[in-house]
């Protein structure tokens, strides 16, 4: 059997063999804080109470980390013979000690811990009461009530947020006393005091939590609107009256909280609300009437799409994708048109999807540039369904619309037959083939490589350029056929194939491209000696390499 060393033991193979008594003596008897501090984790990892009675003396350990290590491991062991020197811990000098002791003391669970806990919420130390609060959270005794509401108080917001979650999980016994502070004339105490109220979901505060809907500091309506959320369908009816008693201030809020909820009896109120005066109501209640679903819903929202306010129409052209009811496809696409909404409207017709696509297709033909934009991008966006329908676009007699098709294929990026595309590279349009050429360089298909090379010796210099830019993009699988295209009878092909090889990289090109030195044409030559530098950024040449002879042969 080895000779255990103390001082420097292997804590990690001690804790892998789960030899508890080893690393009791390290550390008991180590005289190095680091190997007792070590021994210390290890233990809390094995969570074995055989080393409770060595953990708790080493509570009193000259070093501190020895003490923090110690604290932190009777947690993990959630042995109860910890309590009472955990709670001697809590007035340690230094303040992690302390703090690791409050997490412990949580974590064992027991009520013995309360008092002291209560008694720590005044440490000068902002992350030990923090971990007070979360111990007595985690305790759910009543007692600590009344003192984690004065901790609301507290400067430091994360503890003020932490004695909120911890009455929200003590629970019933924390209602009427959250209840009471929630007008308090401190918005941290009553935002802190709604979100706990929040947690613990009870029922006799949601009046209450209505009310702070209406509260002079949004960062209060902020917190009651996800407390009221939280109550669910509990809330509903509460709300519902609310709205019944006329347009307030509170009712943009009220929508916002009923949309959270998702409750289908909120849909007829909602949609009275559709006609109010304010167009925040208005907003709010589409974007709640969206979330809910309803397709009741869906001719009310059609007619906000001709709303003033932009902020209604978004939320409504909005609303109406989350519906998703494909009568609203004619109304939406028209509305594609308007510049403040677009986004909103593309992505609610994405989200209808494949009845969109047909109406969206006839747009492609628009005398108006940007229309045709917008509808081949939101065409792009509902992807798989759109596709199929898009290629057979590409003979459509109309240019713009072969055009159209092609980008949005492009952007889609999940064709599965590139032959539509293919063909239209011998379009009578420019536009139109350097559109199906940035597709294919899109898609990477490597069956669009021999019609890409051919494309390199089109009439139309942007066409060749895009061309060797798309084979490029396409990379590795182009590599070879662009080398054998550096023989091609024609110049432009030559000169081009040597732009996407300098682009791809491969230096299995070199040899092919220094052939190029003695070529008849100039812009041959500079093309291939450019690709063999961009080749030497990617591996410097040393002198009497063959990239270095390259390069001088190519100058």
């Amino acid at each position: 059997m080895a000779i255990l060393n103390l001082d420097e033991p292997d804590v990690e193979e001690l804790r892998r063999a789960r030899d508890v008594e080893s690393l009791t003596k390290v550390l008991q008897f180590s005289t190095k804080w680091r190997a007792r501090s070590d021994a210390a984790v290890a233990l809390g990892k094995l969570g074995d109470r055989r080393a409770t009675d060595a953990l708790i003396a080493a509570l009193r350990d000259r070093d501190e980390t020895v003490r923090q290590m110690a604290a932190e491991a009777l947690g993990k062991t959630r042995d109860e013979r910890g309590v009472l020197p955990l709670t001697g811990a809590l007035d340690d000098p230094m303040w992690d000690v302390r703090e690791r002791a409050a997490e412990a003391l949580g974590k064992i669970g027991d009520r013995r811990a309360v008092g002291p806990l209560i008694s720590a919420l005044g440490d000068s130390a902002e992350y030990v009461r923090e971990r007070v609060a979360e111990a007595l959270g985690r305790l759910k005794d009543p007692a600590a009530v009344v003192p984690l509401l004065s901790l609301l108080h507290d400067p430091d917001g994360n503890v003020r947020w932490k004695a909120a979650q911890a009455l929200g999980r003590i629970g019933t016994e924390a209602v009427e006393p959250l209840m009471g502070v929630v007008h308090d004339d401190d918005r941290f105490i009553r935002g802190n005091a709604v979100a706990a109220l929040g947690i613990i979901g009870a029922v006799q505060a949601i009046p209450v939590l209505i009310e702070a809907l209406d509260d002079r500091d949004g960062f209060v309506q902020g917190l009651a609107l996800v407390a009221l959320g939280k109550m669910g369908d509990r809330a509903t009816e509460a709300l519902i009256a609310t709205l019944d008693r006329g347009s307030t201030t509170t009712t943009p809020r009220v929508a916002k909280a009923l949309g959270m909820i998702k409750d289908g009896r909120a849909v007829e109120p909602l949609m009275r609300l559709l006609d109010d005066a304010d167009g925040f109501v208005r907003g709010n209640a589409a974007e709640a009437l969206g979330h809910i679903g309803d397709a009741r819903a869906v001719e009310p929202l059609m007619r906000l799409l001709d709303d003033a306010d932009g902020f209604v129409r978004g939320n409504a052209a909005e609303a109406l994708g989350h519906i998703g009811d494909a009568r609203a496809v004619s109304r939406l696409v028209a509305a594609l048109a308007g510049d403040a909404i677009f986004e909103k409207v593309a992505e609610a017709l994405a989200r209808i999807g494949e009845p969109a696509v047909g109406p969206l297709i006839a747009l492609l033909g628009n005398d108006d540039e940007r229309v045709r934009w917008r509808a081949g991008e939101t065409l792009a966006r509902i992807g798989e369904p759109a596709v199929g329908p898009l290629a057979e676009t590409l003979s459509d007699p109309n240019p713009h619309v072969r055009c159209g098709a092609a980008e949005a294929l492009g952007k889609a990026g999940t064709v599965h037959d590139v032959t539509p595309l293919i063909a239209r590279l011998d379009d009578p349009t420019v536009e139109v083939r350097l559109k199906a050429i940035d597709a294919l360089g899109s898609i990477g298909d490597v069956r669009a490589v021999a019609p890409l090379i051919e494309a390199l010796n089109d009439g139309h210099i942007d066409v060749r350029l895009k061309s060797a830019d798309a084979l490029a993009r396409i990379g590795a699988p182009a590599t070879d056929p662009l080398i054998a295209a550096l023989e091609s009878p024609h110049p432009y092909v030559r000169a081009n194939a040597a732009i996407a090889l300098g682009r791809i990289g491969d230096v299995n090109a070199l040899e092919p491209l220094a052939a190029l030195r003695h070529d008849t044409d100039e812009l041959v030559r500079k093309s291939a000696a450019d690709a063999v530098d961009k080749l030497g950024r990617k591996e410097a040449p040393t002198k009497g390499s063959l990239l270095h002879r390259l390069k001088k042969a190519l100058r």
